[in-house]
């Protein structure tokens, strides 16, 4: 009888251990889980102020420069952006997005003038951020446009 009880509470026992053991995996996952999705929302949070950046410097800029080659100028030496091929600047960041070069960037931000729209008679811009990882995802976009009366531009 002695046996019995104590094969029930070895048993009773082992179960339990299995039981803490399975939850302890689903909690480490979950945290693992939760660093992952706090580094990208870090991520993109940089990359929305960085776009609501270029956005306001576009804003200032358009209504002082209606040619788009001034305004990329204008907009590089304010923000230290580099040219690209078109009316493209990028500007490379690294895991904080602190500014730094192509060679050592995690992630880049690529401005594009499109110029002025004759149909609607905004001038628009798209910023996006992209990752440099091997996917090379875009973080974050934004589309901007801004009016600028016929006697100014």
């Amino acid at each position: 009888m002695n046996t019995s009880k104590t094969g029930l509470f070895l048993m009773e026992l082992i179960i339990s251990i299995l039981f803490f053991a399975l939850a302890g995996t689903v909690c480490i996952q979950l945290f693992a889980k939760s660093h992952m999705l706090d580094g990208k929302t870090a991520a993109q949070n940089h990359a929305i102020v960085k776009c609501e950046d270029f956005c306001e410097i576009f804003y200032g800029v358009v209504d002082e420069t209606p040619e788009a080659s001034e305004r990329l100028d204008k907009i590089a030496k304010l923000t230290g952006a580099s040219k690209a091929e078109g009316n493209v600047l990028k500007v490379y960041y690294d895991k904080e997005f602190n500014p730094c070069d192509e060679g050592s960037a995690v992630y880049y931000l690529e401005y594009k003038d499109l110029g002025l729209d004759d149909s609607t008679g905004l001038y628009q811009a798209d910023v996006k951020v992209f990752s440099l990882d091997q996917t090379g995802d875009e973080v974050y976009s934004l589309s901007v446009s801004k009016h600028v009366p016929a006697g100014l531009s």
